[in-house]
Formats: C-alpha cells, sequence, structure tokens
C-alpha cells in the first residue's frame, strides 16, 4: 500500500516491511564491511569474486551495477592492500581478472559467517513452518521481480 501524507511518499504493509528489511541488511553489510576494514563497495566486489571463483572488471561491473572503471579502482585498491590478485588475461585483447588471495578468503569467511550469524540469531524465534514459507515467499518474488519488465511499472 502507497499512500502521500502531506509531502512524504510512504509504503504500507508487506512494501513497507521489506524496504525496512533491506535497510537493517544494508546496515549490517556496512557493519561487517566496517569491522573487515572495508567499505561497503570494497566488501560487494569481494563477494562477487568469491561466489565466482574469479571475475573480470567488466563482469563485476555487470553483476554489480557499477561501471567498470569504479570497478578498476575499487579492485586496484583491494589489490593494494592485498585482498586480490589480479590474474592476467593470456589473450593479447583480453582482459585480466581477479581472484581472492589469502587474505580475500579469510576476510569473506568471516563477513560470511557473521552475515550468517546474524541472519539465524534474527530468524532463531520464528517456527519452522514460518522459515520455510518465508524462505518460498521470499525465492518466488525474486523469480517474478528478476522477470517482471521495469519500464511497465513506470
Amino acid at each position: 500500500m502507497y499512500r502521500l501524507i502531506g509531502s512524504l511518499h510512504t509504503l504500507g504493509g508487506l512494501p513497507a516491511s521489506i524496504a525496512e528489511f533491506l535497510r537493517a541488511l544494508d546496515s549490517l553489510r556496512k557493519s561487517i564491511a566496517s569491522r573487515a576494514g572495508l567499505t561497503v563497495d570494497e566488501l560487494r566486489v569481494m563477494a562477487v569474486i568469491a561466489e565466482t571463483d574469479r571475475a573480470t572488471s567488466g563482469g563485476l561491473g555487470a553483476s554489480l551495477d557499477l561501471t567498470e572503471t569504479f570497478v578498476a579502482q575499487v579492485a586496484g585498491g583491494l589489490s593494494e592492500r592485498g585482498f586480490i590478485a589480479a590474474i592476467p588475461s593470456k589473450s593479447e585483447r583480453g582482459r585480466g581478472a581477479f581472484e581472492l588471495t589469502e587474505r580475500g578468503h579469510s576476510t569473506m569467511e568471516a563477513a560470511y559467517r557473521s552475515f550468517q550469524g546474524s541472519l539465524t540469531a534474527a530468524a532463531r524465534p520464528l517456527e519452522l513452518s514460518d522459515e520455510l514459507a518465508m524462505i518460498r515467499s521470499i525465492t518466488l518474488m525474486t523469480a517474478l521481480l528478476h522477470s517482471a519488465d521495469p519500464k511497465s511499472s513506470l
């Protein structure tokens, strides 16, 4: 439910709950990144590399909806600090890729454990049936959002 109250735009119901949940996840991500000595963008870049084993600047940019130039700057900083390593391309024109270093792997392991631990603790009061229903609902909504035409709603 959407409402305009004076000059304020507000959501209600499920959309409001989801928006608040996303803000809580963003706050958690910022906290985890800060504890690791990273920015949120650095953590996001490292997460894509961790989940794909290695990635190019172009691939990272596409995954994260960031420009390739910005990703190259972030990756350069992560490389200088020993979190990722550049893997040169074997072809003359090809772009190299990035992979996590040992330091990067240990940082991501700690980040994922922290993230999972926080969400597990938050879900502890839920009954198993409620948790399974949430998983089904979130999975379905995610698939529907991925398949929706963003132009149709504007």
